[in-house]
């Protein structure tokens, strides 16, 4: 096969990456559930975060000035935001989109010069490449909502959204909220903004972060001997959506962190669990980065672009399902199994040792040899077994 071919498919208008991309993961969850793998969808939980792709060129298209959280300076780039589905073992992306900044002068950091050299393709809007393409320039906590609405519209089930301080706001919560008819919570981290402010069910009137903590530390204020922490835990509703808060600071740091909850029954170390698996995102890109190649595709179209990244998401999503026979399933039920033999071994290896003890004691007190006695047991045994052959 041609190269050429190969090409030729990645710049396919036609192709619905993004149905392909979900038809891969829910073949993902039937092969375990052929395999008879336990997982909870009580603890599966959807995260949100997003990454930034560094291009060589301005001529690609989609490409804009987008600030690099590593960097700490704008580069020439895409944003990928992407949802992954976390069930505490494995963890792999089902959806992403990628975005361009516009800038405050609305020229996406580029010169008109620039702007007319970048590659352009017209496009059909009865193909899916059109949606994606409208994708680029559309709000990312817009987009985070249909992906997630995408996800449960096609049946990927989760119970929890997981998300960083950028994407906690009252419309994202309120979306997830309304996922599955309410069964959904939202979990994340929020802004140390004194802006924000909250009315608790101790408070009078809203306050925000800094007076919580200023008339709640030393009154009500707990410490997690598990995390070694100090929390203070407050009800509030900055909205029409009844939240709960955590409060948080580590050790001896003068710093806190808030963490929100939609989930009112939930305690503060079971919602510190579940946010933890929000580095299992980061986690993929790295290893999406590093062994993938993901986010190095310098092609001119964007549909080049969407196609090499999908690509690069379903090898990853191959690669989490072998890594997850080998290592927790299969090679857990081996051990399980040859632990459970081994036992059973011993057990009849000091069954036999306490016998022969019983028979050295027995040899010794009627004056016997104990080699003599065996000698006789077992020829008394065959010419037993001789006369009824």
């Amino acid at each position: 096969m041609s190269k050429n071919t190969l090409y030729r498919a990645l710049l396919n208008a036609r192709i619905d990456w993004r149905m392909l991309l979900t038809k891969i993961t829910l073949r993902f969850h039937v092969i375990l559930r052929e395999h008879q793998v336990n997982t909870d969808e009580h603890d599966t939980c959807a995260i949100l975060d997003d990454t930034t792709f560094q291009k060589s060129g301005i001529r690609i298209e989609g490409v804009s000035k987008v600030f690099g959280h590593v960097t700490h300076n704008f580069i020439n780039g895409m944003k990928c935001l992407t949802p992954a589905l976390s069930d505490g073992k494995s963890c792999y992306p089902i959806d992403f989109s990628l975005h361009r900044e516009k800038g405050k002068k609305k020229d996406y950091g580029l010169t008109l010069k620039q702007r007319k050299e970048q590659f352009k393709e017209k496009r059909n809007a009865k193909n899916p490449d059109y949606t994606r393409k409208a994708e680029c320039d559309e709000s990312k906590l817009e987009m985070a909502r249909r992906m997630l609405c995408h996800a449960v519209g096609h049946g990927i089930n989760f119970k929890y959204v997981l998300a960083d301080s950028w994407f906690t706001c009252e419309s994202l919560i309120q979306a997830v909220r309304e996922l599955c008819g309410g069964s959904v919570h939202y979990i994340g981290l929020v802004k140390m903004n004194p802006k924000l402010r909250y009315q608790t069910s101790k408070s009078k009137r809203p306050q925000n972060i800094h007076e919580q903590i200023v008339r709640y530390e030393r009154t009500t204020s707990c410490y997690c001997r598990k995390y070694k922490c100090k929390y203070i835990q407050l009800h509030a509703k900055p909205g029409e959506q009844p939240i709960r808060i955590f409060i948080i600071k580590y050790g001896r740091s003068t710093l806190w962190k808030v963490l929100l909850t939609t989930d009112t029954s939930m305690n503060f170390v079971r919602a510190f669990e579940l946010y933890e698996r929000r580095w299992g995102i980061e986690v993929i890109f790295k290893e999406c980065r590093g062994y993938l190649g993901l986010g190095k595709c310098q092609s001119r179209s964007y549909n080049a672009q969407i196609a090499d990244t999908t690509l690069c998401f379903m090898m990853y999503q191959m690669l989490s399902l072998a890594k997850r026979f080998s290592e927790y399933e299969t090679l857990g039920a081996l051990f399980r199994s040859e632990r459970d033999r081994l036992q059973v071994l011993t057990l009849w290896s000091r069954t036999l040792e306490e016998v022969r003890h019983l028979l050295e004691v027995l040899s010794r007190e009627a004056g016997v040899d104990l080699l003599t006695c065996l000698s006789t047991v077992a020829a008394r045994q065959m010419a037993d077994f001789l006369l009824l052959k």
